[in-house]
Formats: C-alpha cells, structure tokens, sequence
C-alpha cells in the first residue's frame, strides 16, 4: 500500500508537470509558419483586427494605418475581388533566409478558370513575428484577381505590373474613395517604408505597359 507522503509527493510532481506542459503550450514563441496561415485565414474572414496585430509599425506610422481603415480595405476592395473564388490545394511554404523570413502561398480559383495565389510574407521581429508589407500584400492580391480572363494574357505570360495596369485603372476610383490613401512601399535607399499613393503606383504600371508594348513592338 502506497504510503500517503509518497501520494502526496506523487500527486505535487503530476501537478507541476502539468503546469510546465500547459505553461510551455501557452507561452511558446508563435512560428512564421503559424503566424501566416494565422495571416491567411484572416484574409479570408475579412478580419481586420487579427492582421493588425501583425503588421509592423513601421507600416502602420507610413500609412496611418489602423482597424477601421484597413476594414474599409478589405471590405470595399480585397473581397468583392475575391468573390467566389475557392482555396485550393495546400499551402506551400518557403523559406528565405534561413528561418528568419517566410513566404506562404494560397491558391484560390475562380469557376470562370481564373487562378489567385494570395501571398503573405512573415519575417522574425523581436516582438514576434510580422508581416513584411501588409498592404501590397492585398493590393497586388486583389489586382491579380481581375487579371484577364483571356489564359493567354495571364502571369507569368505578361510581367506582373504591366499586366496588373488596367485592373488598377479601374479599381482607382475605388481605392482613392478609401480613408487608406496608398500601400506601404519598403524604400531600398532610404532604409524605411513610405507613403506610395495609388495614383503614383497607377503611373508607375502605365510605364511598364508602355515599355512591354514596345518590346513586342520591337521583336
């Protein structure tokens, strides 16, 4: 028969072992991994205040980013672009830089045949993990899902800014009607992320359609 001290003594290490397991489940660091599906299911809910929690504030400051605007983003421009479209397959991972940045890809189809990768870019912070650039994120997801519907003349067929020009022309009134005045731009030379105002991005694809037509021209 086990002697009550021994029970005693049985019963206190059970309890501290269950406290360190719930302790270490509770507490441990969220993987990139974890953090971008977490991402990703929250573009599909349209839940603003999850992705706000991950993006950097380096992006917030430039774009003043904040729940209510980036509810207005996803309700008035991401969604209706990406209605009807289905998730499919599973997502694919890939790793840059070690563990310390990650790429999570979702693909999602249209019954017209039309395909979407949205993509999401989690980086290591010391606050956890972050989004790297929230906003292009969902604009250049949103775009993608107004890509011709002629397969001919979808990605990688034709360069991603040229090809994303007419569907930004058309969602300009959109997206200058937001209280979000652009998307945040990581600046190479300046080291920082900025402003980049829709209409300045509108030119910018305009050009690249422009040098595209005269490549072709040129062949």
């Amino acid at each position: 028969m086990i002697s009550r001290p021994i029970a005693i003594a049985g019963v206190v290490v059970f309890v501290l072992f269950a406290a360190v397991m719930a302790y270490r489940l509770l507490f441990r660091a969220e993987t990139l991994e974890e953090a971008a599906a977490k991402c990703l299911d929250a573009l599909e809910r349209g839940d603003a205040a999850t992705l706000l929690r991950y993006a950097t504030e380096q992006e917030k400051q430039a774009t003043g980013l904040d729940e209510s605007k980036l509810d207005a983003f996803l309700r008035r421009f991401y969604q209706p672009r990406l209605d009807e479209f289905e998730a499919r397959g599973a997502d694919e991972v890939n790793h840059l830089d070690s563990t310390q940045r990650l790429y999570l890809d979702r693909t999602y189809v249209h019954p017209d045949g039309r395909e979407v990768v949205v993509s999401v870019a989690v980086t290591a912070t010391d606050d956890g993990p972050k989004l790297e650039h929230l906003t292009q994120d969902i604009l250049f997801s949103g775009l993608q899902a107004d890509w011709s519907r002629d397969p001919k003349q979808r990605p990688p067929a034709v360069p991603g800014m040229a090809a994303s020009y007419e569907p930004m022309k058309d969602a300009l009134t959109v997206l200058e009607a937001l209280p979000l005045q652009g998307y945040g731009m990581w600046d190479r030379e300046a080291g920082t992320m900025r402003l980049r105002r829709w209409r300045e991005l509108l030119g910018s694809m305009e050009r690249a359609k422009a040098l595209v037509a005269q490549s072709q021209a040129g062949q």
